[in-house]
């Protein structure tokens, strides 16, 4: 599979309003990202691959503190498929229950272009750098380290 072109933003004061923007979808409130690694992922409900990863990324959050990593997912290209998406949705999150929140912007453009030129779902994206699947996420914090394994 090709690699994306896009590219991990810095995470300013442009983006931080661009985020606390956003939609609720589920999870917890988004709170505040400053002083914290925040990992974001974007992903559709009618991607199958989309659902292990958000077990991946509960793994991810109860592997750190909620003070020192955020993780956001990002609900991205859900108009591919429009019939059904509301119920496909619920579905999606009762099968992957969240420990993160979980947004959704009003125009996937603006997303695209806020994120660096994000072209296709199943992608991460980490205010230390930049990670596809199945590349090992590798997150260092003030107080530790931690790499989990891929989830595929």
């Amino acid at each position: 599979m090709a690699q994306s072109k896009a590219r991990a933003p810095m995470l300013d004061g442009s983006l931080k309003q661009f985020i606390a923007e956003m939609t609720p979808i589920a999870g917890p409130q988004a709170g505040t990202l400053d002083g914290k690694v925040v990992v974001v992922n974007f992903f559709a409900s009618w991607c199958p691959p989309c659902r292990p990863e958000f077990g991946y990324l509960n793994k991810v959050r109860q592997a750190f503190a909620e003070d020192d990593v955020t993780i956001l997912a990002i609900n991205l290209f859900e108009d591919f498929f429009r019939k059904g998406k509301e119920r496909r949705m619920a579905r999606f999150l009762n099968a992957t229950r969240p420990d993160f929140p979980v947004l959704r912007a009003e125009d996937d453009g603006m997303v695209e272009a806020k994120f660096g030129g994000v072209d296709r779902i199943r992608q991460f994206m980490s205010s230390t750098g930049k990670a596809n699947p199945p590349t090992p996420l590798s997150i260092r914090t003030a107080r530790r380290r931690h790499t989990l394994p891929p989830w595929n």
